[in-house]
């Protein structure tokens, strides 16, 4: 052999795939082989200018069976007597091979094209050195971003590095396969993509799915077609509304595809994953909101049953996570108990009364609610949903309907204090599904044995994914909770009332009773204040001729039964509205604090007087002409009336009284007032000044109304002069008038 390589000299020799030729060879011929082998190695030495390469397996895996493994083990010690070892390409060796392998040389163009990308994913991460890796936003990124293009220097490192690393996956020649795969795709698919990202590599398409599973764990391929990258995949289902960010950007699918080929060959070791800088490293593309990527990581990590976040690290997993088991158990829930744990959630609520005398919440019937004379709200259980925005027969109809006809056996009497909220039948399937995550996490928190099998990280993500759900199922409760039902008066003959209906639209909602009793006090559903000429238009077409006096205990119950009167809050509501009126320069009745049956005489008659507060058990109001009359005999018996004392008017004078008959009250001719607005609504104010007083001011034939709007505004360190001077011109063409209008110091 000696004298061979002399003749032939200098030469390469490359004898590959060494051991898949030793391993087929029997005993003598293996030996002999080997010594063949050997020879050849030491007359190479020998040799000036001759050079043999042979290449063995870097693991047993590669070698094949006991047999190749033996054979690996002696070719290894034969080589290894002369051997010079060389060392696998890395660094931006590695860059520039597969650079070379894969693309072209560059035209003038193309370098042009290159200068302009490199420098703008660079600016990008220089002008965000925060939201990504310290070493990103350096000037030697930069050179290997013109080293690496098109590809992404990251989709680089994890390839050689990460990849590399499993048994499967040959560093160089693994990287190239993977990445002449991806090219191949991106190719035929025309992409315009600047970079080839590990957000942009497609792992749905089977060349490149193939490449990618070939050195995993055989069942991440059920995870990539579920949570990571394909039509029917988590990310696509997430990206179906084209209105969303995440969809235009498809920044879902974008980052489960970063973060499943930056995790996935170091699942189970120490601090793997990709954090959130990675993450934008491995997404972001010049143009890009880099906000958008973690929003649909989260999200990602709310529905997804195998990707993982502990400290703020994320990874793809075969083993699925709790969500998954949260599914699960949420699934097999029993409706019957989720309903319960909704109306427990109305219970809780209903301690919070608003502006309600009393509440009651969910209640297995609502005809036995007991009867009551102070406004009440019941909240309709979730068996009794309802259906529309108007009013349609519905169960809640139903079970208001009942409750306002029938009180336990007997009729229901007091009806006009009865308020009735419904869930609404579409919200009501979505609280229903939120409460099933919150029960599910709190079963997984409270199973003792489950916890032994937790990382502190994931007892710590259960617990807080719990509180997230229970809050959320609070809301979605209290959202549903949204159609309002009381009665009104019908036009029908004979039917006792109609069910009228509003809609709460508001999203925030406190308490259920807090947000149904602001509803019905805007509305005018509910009054807190009644006022004397409303009380009296209430009053005139029910009192009854034939009766002078009607007593405020039954006028009470009046308002609490009938529905074509006012609903009021409470009794105080009445009270109040009664004194005021009493006390007018010209009531429309009187007040009496009892009648006496005996003498048919009014005790303690009062008219243009404020009655005592708190009214006796037996007042009545006194109509006017029963208590002119009386006070009229009262003037023509007794002796003078006090200082003070109210007198009718025609009241004949007592004829031993020397003194002229009192004169009649005069009428008020003339209203004034002013009010603070509210700055916030300035406007919702107004409106409320004008209907409730400028409205009733007008009600009186002739009557003329005159608006002035007086405003003061004071600044501590004075006002700006631009402001100055548009306020003035403003003010000037608006008509203000010069003689009060001005700033002064």
């Amino acid at each position: 052999m000696v004298e061979v390589f002399k003749l032939a000299g200098p030469s390469v020799i490359l004898l590959d795939e060494l051991t898949m030729f030793a391993r087929q060879l029997d005993d003598d011929r293996f030996e002999a082989f080997l010594s063949f082998v050997q020879s050849l190695t030491e007359a190479s030495k020998m040799v000036p200018g001759i050079l043999i390469i042979g290449s063995l397996p870097e693991s047993d895996a590669e070698a094949g069976g006991e047999r190749g493994k033996a054979a690996l083990r002696r070719l290894e010690k034969v080589f290894g007597r002369v051997q010079s070892p060389w060392l696998p390409a890395s660094g931006d060796e590695t860059y520039e091979i597969i650079r070379r392998r894969l693309f072209q040389a560059l035209d003038s163009d193309g370098e042009k094209a290159r200068e302009e990308t490199v420098k703008a994913f660079h600016d990008l991460y220089k002008k965000n050195a925060v939201e990504f890796p310290p070493e990103a936003k350096e000037q030697r990124y930069l050179e290997l971003l013109r080293l690496s293009y098109p590809i992404h220097p990251e989709l680089f490192d994890r390839l050689s590095k990460d990849w590399a690393s499993l048994e499967k996956f040959q560093r160089t020649r693994g990287v190239l396969r993977f990445m002449a795969n991806v090219v191949g795709v991106l190719w035929h698919s025309q992409t315009h993509d600047p970079l080839i990202t590990p957000a942009r590599v497609p792992v749905a398409h089977e060349r490149v799915r193939a490449s990618v599973l070939y050195p995993l764990d055989p069942q991440f391929g059920s995870v990539v077609d579920k949570e990571v990258d394909g039509e029917g995949s988590l990310p696509s289902r997430m990206e179906a509304n084209p209105s969303r960010r995440i969809s235009q950007l498809r920044a879902a699918t974008r980052s489960a595809r970063a973060v499943f080929l930056c995790s996935a060959p170091l699942v189970g070791q120490p601090n793997a994953g990709l954090t959130g800088q990675g993450l934008r490293l491995a997404c972001a593309e010049p143009g890009d909101q880099l906000a958008i990527f973690g929003e649909a990581l989260r999200e990602l990590t709310e529905r997804a049953t195998y990707l993982y976040e502990e400290a703020g690290r994320y990874w793809f997993s075969t083993q699925p996570t709790l969500n998954r088991l949260a599914d699960d158990r949420a699934k097999a829930l029993a409706d019957h108990d989720v309903d319960d744990a909704i109306a427990d959630i109305l219970r809780k609520d209903a301690a919070i009364k608003g502006g309600f005398d009393r509440v009651y919440a969910a209640p297995d019937d609502p005809v036995t609610i007991d009867e009551a004379q102070a406004l009440s709200l019941v909240i309709l259980g979730p068996a009794t949903p309802h259906v529309s925005k108007g009013i349609v027969k519905s169960a809640a109809t139903d079970a208001a309907s009942d409750a306002l006809m029938r009180c336990r056996a007997t009729q229901r009497r007091f009806r006009n204090t009865l308020v009735f909220v419904a869930a609404d039948e579409a919200g009501l399937g979505t609280a229903r599904d939120v409460m099933r995550k919150a029960m599910a996490w709190k079963q997984i928190v409270d199973d003792k044995r489950l916890h032994d099998a937790m990382t502190t990280a994931q007892i710590a993500d259960a617990e807080d994914k719990a509180r997230t759900n229970r809050d959320s199922a609070q809301k979605a409760v209290r959202s549903a909770w949204s159609h309002i039902l009381y009665g009104v008066k019908s036009d029908t003959a004979g039917k006792p009332f109609e069910l009228e209906h509003s809609l709460i639209s508001s999203r925030d909602r406190p308490a259920i009773p807090s947000v149904v009793y602001e509803k019905a006090r805007a509305d005018g559903i509910a009054l807190e204040k009644l006022g004397t000429e409303r009380l009296w238009h209430a009053l005139k077409p029910i009192w009854p001729e034939d009766r002078d006096h009607l007593p405020i205990s039954e006028l009470t119950d009046w308002f609490s039964a009938y529905v074509y009167l006012p609903k009021l809050r409470d009794r105080v509501v009445l009270e109040t509205s009664i004194r005021d009126a009493v006390a007018k320069l010209d009531p429309q009745f009187g007040y009496a604090d009892s009648y006496e049956e005996t003498t048919g005489k009014y005790r303690g008659l009062i008219w243009a007087k404020d009655p005592p507060q708190p009214f006796p058990t037996k007042a009545v109001l006194v109509s006017d002409a029963a208590a002119k009359r009386q006070l009229a005999e009262t003037a023509t018996a007794g002796p003078a009336a006090p200082a003070g004392s109210p007198v009718v008017p025609g009241a004949s004078p007592s004829p031993t009284d020397d003194k002229p008959a009192p004169a009649q009250p005069r009428k008020a001719r003339r209203f004034y007032g002013s009010v603070d607005l509210d700055m916030v609504r300035p406007v919702k104010a107004f409106d409320a000044i004008l209907n409730a007083v400028v409205m009733e001011l007008q009600r009186t034939q002739g009557a003329k109304v005159r608006l002035t709007l007086e405003i003061e505004a004071v600044a501590d360190e004075g006002f700006a002069d631009n402001d100055v001077s548009v306020v003035r011109d403003n003010a000037r063409q608006l008509k203000f008038k010069p003689e009060s209008t001005g700033f002064e110091d």
